[in-house]
C-alpha cells in the first residue's frame, strides 16, 4: 500500500509541480497506472482517509498478506 499526499511543491523560477507527476516522471511503473495494476482512491480530507481504512481493515490486512510485492 502507498499512500501518496499530491500537494504541489515548487520546482524553482515560479514553476510547480506535484508529488504524482514527479513519481510518475521517475517511476515507471506509476506511469503506466491505468487504475488498475494500481487502484487508487482520492480523499478530500486526512480524516477520510484514516475512516476508509479502518472501515476496510480486514480487507485491507488480507490484501497486505497475499498480495505480490510491487518491484520497481
Amino acid at each position: 500500500m502507498v499512500l501518496i499526499i499530491n500537494y504541489p511543491y515548487s520546482i524553482g523560477h515560479g514553476n510547480h509541480s506535484r508529488v504524482f507527476e514527479t513519481l510518475q516522471e521517475y517511476i515507471p511503473a506509476a506511469a503506466q497506472n491505468d487504475g488498475q495494476a494500481f487502484p487508487s482512491r482520492r480523499f478530500s480530507a486526512p480524516n477520510e482517509v484514516a475512516d476508509w481504512a479502518f472501515a476496510n481493515r480486514h480487507i485491507i490486512r488480507t490484501h497486505l498478506r497475499n498480495a505480490d510485492p510491487i518491484e520497481f
